[in-house]
């Protein structure tokens, strides 16, 4: 577990052949300042994905490591239709210095809904893992991802909203990964942690940030 001047935590487990990592961080402004974030990464997923590598992904790319940079995701293009709860995206997977995978398509289940803005929960414990299951939140993102080949074979996560106060919350986020043949191999717990926990936790601290900019 890392703590983040108490602020943010982070913590990976591995089971069953799946990385499962929980990351939560406070933030300092209202539930509905939140939800604005929470707007701007559809809005850019839908429409300009690559704009979210100015600000939600920011300092998350390469950083020329070979530790960090042990395998890397180029988005080609994301398609998001919030009528059928679907989305869709063409990714590269790079391998430096051993192979590329090409055009991987990664599509399923997006599920945006919206709860209570005025319910708080006043005693959510930021380092807590696991987690308890999340009953008061303002805005539940769910993804479950889907893929024909042999890179992944399940992929799902999640994005709540939990109101602490008027003025104050917490963003949650839940991923979990099972990698299929080639990447069960090449990905060990440290390769994992080089490559994702890292970036999990700078997308996180990213929409704190931008959260408490917003005036």
């Amino acid at each position: 577990m890392n703590l983040l001047f108490v602020l943010l935590s982070i913590f990976t487990v591995y089971t069953e052949k799946t990385f499962k990592t929980e990351c939560v961080v406070e933030v300092y402004a209202s539930p509905e300042i939140a939800n604005v974030v929470v707007d701007s990464i559809i809005v850019d997923f839908r429409t300009n994905p690559e704009n979210l590598f100015s600000w939600a992904f920011n300092g998350a790319g390469k950083q020329n490591d070979k530790d960090k940079d042990a395998f890397l995701i180029d988005y080609k293009s994301t398609y998001y239709d919030p009528k059928m709860d679907y989305g869709r995206a063409i990714i590269d997977v790079i391998v430096p210095k051993v192979t590329t995978f090409k055009n991987i398509s990664l599509e399923g289940k997006v599920v945006d809904e919206i709860g209570n803005l005025f319910v708080f929960d006043k005693n959510f414990e930021i380092d807590k893992f696991p987690l308890k299951e999340i009953t008061i939140y303002s805005r539940h993102v769910f993804i479950d991802a889907t893929y024909s080949g042999n890179l992944i074979k399940k992929a799902y996560g999640n994005l709540y909203i939990i109101p602490v106060s008027e003025n104050k919350c917490v963003y949650y986020m839940d991923m979990n990964i099972r990698f299929g043949w080639f990447f069960d191999i090449f990905i060990s717990k440290k390769v994992y942690k080089n490559t994702m926990e890292w970036r999990i936790e700078q997308y996180m601290k990213n929409l704190k940030n931008t959260a408490e900019g917003i005036k």
